[in-house]
Formats: structure tokens, sequence, C-alpha cells
């Protein structure tokens, strides 16, 4: 009986293997002729220029709408800075400098204290106050983290002091 079954089993593997040769095929064709292999170049080229223009436009919007907060951050933040702090310098080199009491005499000086309190009040005062108004009430974000955190930091300051003169 042991002969029978190996007789048997032997059979079965000689058709098992038959069966491998006769199962394999000729080799598929690509992906890509499945893929479209009932697409026809009248269909096909205009799908992937309408897709290339979709992601064109997509990116144009995307610039443009940067470019267009760049632009408001320049008209309405960083250009009225920018001439604010200008002045304020300007002022300061031309006035501030020669008016401060630089010893203890300037500060017994009557008419000198009075020069320097008065550019104080009519001149720094009224530009940091428009300096901050601009970067608060100006509608834009400031994106860089260290300005901002030192914008924080003076604001603060400007908040704890008392500024009377």
């Amino acid at each position: 009986m042991a002969i029978c079954t190996r007789k048997v089993s032997e059979r079965t593997a000689i058709a098992r293997v038959g069966e491998n040769v006769a199962m394999s095929r000729t080799p598929s064709p690509s992906v890509w002729r499945r893929l479209t292999r009932g697409f026809t170049p009248a269909i096909l080229i205009p799908v992937v220029l309408a897709f290339l223009s979709f992601v064109y436009t997509a990116l144009d919007y995307s610039r443009k709408e940067r470019l267009g907060s760049v632009r408001a951050e320049v008209a309405n933040l960083y250009g009225p800075l920018a001439a604010l702090t200008d002045t304020s310098e300007q002022l300061w080199r031309a006035v501030g400098r020669n008016s401060r009491p630089k010893t203890e005499e300037d500060l017994n000086d009557d008419k000198k204290l009075a020069t320097w309190r008065n550019f104080l009040s009519k001149v720094v005062l009224p530009f940091s106050d428009k300096i901050q108004d601009t970067l608060l009430n100006g509608g834009q974000i400031i994106h860089c983290e260290k300005v901002a955190k030192e914008l924080h930091q003076f604001f603060s300051f400007a908040a704890s002091s008392n500024w009377r003169l």
C-alpha cells in the first residue's frame, strides 16, 4: 500500500508542476496601458492640461494673496512706523540732544528744564502714542516672534511707567 501511495503522490506532484507551467501567462501589459486602455489622446490631453491649469491657478492665487498681505503690511504698518521713527530720530538729533539736562546745574535752570519738559510732552509722548496706536490699531499681524516679544516688553514697560512730567 505504501508503494501505491508513493505513486499517487508522485503523480500528484507531476500534475501540479504541469499545472504551474500551463497556468503561467505571457507578461501582462504595463500599468499605464491598463489604466489608459479606454482613453484616447483626444480625451487625455485636455484632462492633463486642465489639471495643470488648476495647479497653476491655485499657486498663483496663493502668491497673489501673500503679495496683497505684504502690501497691506507696508502700507498700514511698516510705512507709517518708518515715517514716525525717522521723524522722531531727526527731532531728537535737532532738538532733544541739545535741550537735555546734562548736569546738576541744568536741572536747576528753569528755562532748560522747561524746554526739556516741553520737548518730552509735545514731541516724544505724541510720537510714542502715535507709534503705539499704529501698532495696535493697524490691523496687521506681526509674524516675527522676536519682534512681537520685544514689542510686548516695550508696551509692558510703557504701561508700568508713569510718564508724568
